[in-house]
């Protein structure tokens, strides 16, 4: 079996792609020619590439079928918001797969074996994200958005809630495929890996304290969410959402045994931050429409992805409540 290779946002044919992505290319009939020799000079006849996404723009949809048998190997697809080229039968059938997401595993070349979840999106959910499996994704370019992913990540590592992601977006990779062991080595310098918590990198950001360390006379657990205003990754106590606080404290009171407290604990979390709300979504619904948009929260799985710990501590803290 050949090597297994990554690479995304290609954009076969996009002309407008140069100037957004900045690309050392004059000419789209330019781009496109360097972006195959590229490939070619890596990828071998027998080895399978991976596309996470918007492979071909609409403007060669009509020559995918041949664009797409001058690159060495077999390609799988996996599904962007830009691949129309797809109506094409001949280019579907050129493709050795299409898919809208992939599980996968890949062996490194010391031999150990990696989950890799794979799709055009950035998910920081991702099944496997604490159990060592890792991410990869492109869609993002260099964007605004891209840097939020970025410092999200980071973030979520930060209290707990672990991820190894990777933006395999061809214009972080000098244009050409990738292997995972690349991606694994040169993603600290071209990215910065979401897997690695540096104290040198948490120094940059002015962060709450340790969940744990509080005023005596207050309970507090931050969650993270996106301030479109100020366009930033901001921080808002789950105790403080509507009448949260209240029923728990109510809950504190009727069960004696932290085992109970913690079953209805969890039907107090899911009322708030999940039945009651969009799926991963919470928008505050007592704020004016003008302010909704400040508090778009992934708010359930935070707190589920450190389940025990936030029991132990509303249980150790419930005086408080």
């Amino acid at each position: 079996m050949g090597k297994i290779f990554f690479t995304g946002d290609l954009h076969f044919g996009h002309a407008n792609v140069i100037a957004f992505d900045n690309r050392p290319f004059k000419t789209v009939e330019e781009m496109d020619a360097e972006l195959i020799r590229r490939w070619n000079s890596k990828v071998g006849k027998g080895d399978l590439t991976y596309v996470l996404g918007d492979m071909i723009w609409k403007a060669r949809n009509d020559d995918a079928p041949e664009l797409i048998k001058n690159l060495n190997g077999q390609i799988i697809l996996i599904k962007g918001n830009h691949d129309r080229f797809l109506h094409n039968a001949k280019a579907k059938a050129a493709l050795a797969g299409i898919k809208d997401y992939d599980d996968i595993c890949v062996s490194l070349e010391d031999g150990t074996k990696k989950r890799v979840i794979l799709s055009h999106y950035f998910t920081p959910m991702y099944n496997g994200h604490r159990y060592q499996a890792i991410h990869l994704h492109a869609h993002s370019h260099f964007t605004d958005e891209a840097d939020f992913e970025v410092d999200f990540a980071k973030r979520l590592n930060s209290i707990g809630c672990r991820n190894e992601i990777y933006n395999v977006g061809c214009m972080y990779w000098n244009y050409e495929p990738v292997t995972l062991d690349e991606i694994i080595e040169r993603g600290r310098t071209i990215r910065p890996t979401y897997g690695e918590r540096s104290a040198e990198y948490m120094a940059q950001f002015p962060w709450e304290k340790n969940q744990t360390v509080n005023p005596e006379n207050e309970i507090r657990w931050n969650v993270f969410y996106h301030n479109c205003n100020s366009r930033s990754i901001e921080t808002f106590n789950v105790f403080e959402h509507g009448s949260f606080r209240e029923y728990v404290k109510k809950a504190a009171k009727k069960y004696q045994s932290k085992e109970d407290f913690a079953k209805q604990l969890r039907s107090e979390v899911m009322y708030y931050f999940w039945s009651k709300c969009e799926w991963e979504v919470l928008v505050t619904p007592w704020i004016s429409p003008r302010e909704s948009e400040k508090k778009k929260v992934d708010v359930c799985w935070q707190i589920m992805n450190n389940w025990d710990v936030f029991v132990d501590y509303t249980w150790a803290n419930r005086k408080k409540l």
